[in-house]
């Protein structure tokens, strides 16, 4: 983890001769915020600055490079410039720029060059003290898993701007596992304090049904999906269940009151829970996403089992999806070649159907071989960053890793392909702070399970993450999860 003291790295500099251009680059940590007397630089930005020329320039030419990757960016900077931004970089990156000055006669003078680290990503969560309880609670009956999505754009005039939150209720309320619904009382805006508090409704939702229906036994982890009038309006519910042979599968449930997202019964409004509901032409059953290997519904997933999913759309740009090609699905899963039992995969979107992305030989592809609770989040054009808990230890331990995907390095630079994903080996690490701004142990970060992240704003200067209270993953003190908590980006 990173110590205070090392958070604003010395500047790396370097020379270069002449009395023309006597100058020295350096490269430095920058922005970001504070947790009490502590200031963590920001995790995507890095300062380049450099000593003025003697004599007028023309330019300057500016090259900034991705030391994981060999990724590399131009820039033209204007002769009189002495510092410049760099903006929307990754997290705990090693980067490198290299200036040369040009002068007014087109003559180009020496490369200076000078190389800096990003800080990686602190979280810090919302309440007082320690632990797990004395974290605040985002909406009085949670238990664990939270989606939220905010109304944006066209949506009624009643919900504009409001935060809609799926999450699964307390055990003691509800003990058949089931999604419930919430909303804020009021509008989401650039302070995190507004998406701290949820309002629950009560009547609406999913059960898990008493009798196992073919595809639903067991409902698990989801995500609200709010949808533009090419895809139908509403919301569709994309979650995973257990069906009555005891595989998981994907699939999706459209709402019924379009717009309020609440009502996933074609009857009259309540909520979904009786097996005749769910089961093979039932009113409410269900439409399959990522089927099984060998089963009717999806016979070469390439998948035995296919858990959680999160779908990737460009949600900077529109809080509906649209159904273009280029969105794409991250799921946790076991492969039919055998190559990993909870791993993190890829499919992607052709316009009708989600398809698992294949090897040459047919074996899905994983992003990660040991991992589950994928989430993603879009960064701006078609570059997204991908978190999930990391496994390789076991289910305890387990802490919160993320790797970048940019459409623009290979193919059609609006998809986001599998190719598109840094390897596995660049995986970031990232930390969380408690409340009072001590350092959470690995330990107790496997306990904040099934992130999700919201820019309540609609943009990425204020993030919040939505995370589970603690549970039976944290290996010094496994218990039960107090609900759904908050954290905060200290240094976006």
């Amino acid at each position: 983890m990173l110590l205070a003291a090392a958070l604003f790295a010395a500047p790396a500099l370097a020379q270069v001769s002449g009395d023309i251009f006597p100058a020295r680059i350096s490269l430095e940590q920058t922005g970001g915020g504070s947790v009490g007397a502590t200031t963590y630089a920001s995790s995507t930005k890095l300062l380049a600055s450099w000593l003025p020329s003697r004599v007028p320039l023309a330019e300057f030419h500016l090259w900034l490079t991705d030391e994981s990757t060999g990724g590399r960016t131009d820039f033209l900077l204007p002769g009189s410039a002495v510092q410049f931004l760099l903006e929307d970089l990754k997290s705990d990156t090693l980067y490198t720029v290299d200036l040369q000055p040009i002068l007014l006669t087109g003559r180009k003078l020496g490369v200076l060059s000078a190389s800096a680290t990003t800080p990686r990503e602190t979280w810090h969560l919302k309440g007082s003290g320690n632990d797990y309880q004395t974290c605040d609670h985002i909406i009085d009956d949670s238990n664990v898993l939270a989606w939220p999505f905010r109304y944006g754009p066209g949506a009624p005039a009643n919900l504009l701007g409001k935060v809609r939150l799926y999450h699964k209720p307390s055990f003691a309320l509800d003990p058949r596992p089931s999604v419930a619904i919430g909303i804020t009382p009021g509008i989401a805006t650039s302070d995190p304090d507004s998406v701290s508090s949820f309002t629950a409704i009560s009547g609406f939702g999913l059960r898990q049904p008493l009798t196992a229906a073919y595809l639903v036994d067991r409902v698990a982890a989801f995500q609200a999906v709010p949808m533009t009038s090419s895809m139908g309006g509403g919301v569709r519910l994309f979650f995973e269940a257990r069906g009555s042979d005891g595989r998981t599968r994907n699939m999706y449930l459209d709402n019924h009151d379009y717009s309020l997202g609440q009502d996933f019964h074609p009857g009259a409004p309540t909520i979904v829970e009786d097996t005749a509901d769910y089961d093979t032409g039932g009113p409410a059953e269900p439409t399959l996403v990522i089927g099984v290997e060998g089963n009717p519904h999806d016979p070469t997933s390439g998948m035995v089992e296919a858990r959680q999913s999160k779908l990737g759309w460009p949600t900077l740009d529109s809080w509906r999806w649209d159904g273009a090609v280029g969105s794409f699905l991250v799921l946790t899963g076991q492969d039919v070649c055998g190559q990993t039992n909870d791993g993190i995969f890829h499919a992607s979107w052709n316009g009708t159907t989600f398809d698992v992305t294949k090897d040459a030989s047919g074996c899905a592809r994983p992003i990660a071989l040991n991992g589950h609770g994928p989430v993603v989040h879009h960064l701006g054009q078609a570059r997204y960053k991908v978190y999930w808990e990391d496994s390789t230890n076991g289910n305890s331990d387990k802490p919160l890793h993320l790797l970048y995907a940019d459409g623009a390095i290979t193919g059609d630079p609006s998809v986001v392909d599998i190719d598109d994903f840094d390897a596995q080996q660049l995986a970031r690490e990232v930390d969380f702070l408690w409340p009072d701004g001590s350092l959470m142990q690995v330990w107790d970060e496997s306990g904040l399970g099934d992130h999700v992240i919201l820019c309540p704003d609609g943009t990425l200067n204020v993030q919040v993450m939505y995370v589970n209270l603690g549970g039976k993953d944290n290996s010094q003190a496994p218990s039960a999860s107090t609900g759904v908590g908050m954290a905060v980006l200290v240094n976006p």
